[in-house]
């Protein structure tokens, strides 16, 4: 997480980077956060964080509507978020 952290900081000002560390402290945890945060830590200029940071904003707000989001569920080729509604959720994945 250090590393995305450092990263959103040397892309964007004090306040937007304030902002997205809270949403980063939210979804830590979650399913799959690590594959996340690679991709923050990776960003090579400003336009790529926000593409990333995109499906991080999309998952706090399914979870808030009561949905188990999952970053990268297929790997890096496949897509950057996965929704599932939490009455739907079962065993082996972990919810």
């Amino acid at each position: 997480m250090t590393k995305a952290i450092q990263r959103i900081r040397a892309l964007c000002s004090k306040n937007a980077a304030s902002e997205f560390e809270d949403w980063l402290s939210k979804v830590q945890k979650w399913p799959n956060a690590a594959a996340l945060l690679n991709s923050l830590a990776g960003a090579t200029d400003q336009e790529n964080l926000f593409d990333h940071l995109a499906p991080l904003r999309y998952s706090l707000i399914f979870k808030y509507l009561g949905f188990v989001p999952s970053f990268e569920p297929t790997g890096k080729k496949g897509p950057d978020l996965l929704i599932l509604r939490a009455s739907v959720c079962a065993k082996p994945r972990p919810c």
